[in-house]
This record gives C-alpha cells, structure tokens and sequence, in this order.
C-alpha cells in the first residue's frame, strides 16, 4: 500500500470519528437538558456510538503513526 494513501486513510478515520463525537455531543447534550426530539438516538445509544466513535479515531492515529514510520525507513533506505 502506497503510504500516502495510507496516511490519507488514516486522516479520513480520524475526521469521520471527529465528526461523529461532535453529533453524539450534541445529541447528549440535548438529551440531558431535555430538548431531544424523537429523532434524537437515546442517552445510551449516543454514549455506546461515542465509545466506538473514540475507538475509530484511535485506529486511524495507529494508521497514520505507521505510514510515518514506514515512510521514515523507506527515507532512511533511500538516503
């Protein structure tokens, strides 16, 4: 795999996750101030999503930690 697009996967992760903490945020806090519509996913829901939300965005640091080091030996080989 191209390191590059390794390191892109990796950014792309760590976005999506970002994103999907930021709603789960907002959902949470709608549901403790008590202005959640029906709509809205339930107390539970939105902190079980923010767990797996962390997790994700922990996978694509991993991704982008070892496209650097890969890049870094291919560095280190070529020079």
């Amino acid at each position: 795999m191209n390191t590059i697009s390794a390191f892109n996967s990796g950014v792309q992760a760590f976005q999506t996750a970002n994103n999907q903490i930021e709603q789960n945020a907002q959902n949470i806090a709608r549901q403790t101030t008590g202005l959640a519509s029906s709509s809205v996913p339930s107390l539970e829901e939105s902190l079980v999503s923010q767990s797996q939300a962390e997790t994700y965005a922990l996978a694509g640091v991993k991704v982008v930690q070892s496209a650097d080091e890969v890049l870094g030996t291919l560095l280190d080989i070529s020079v």
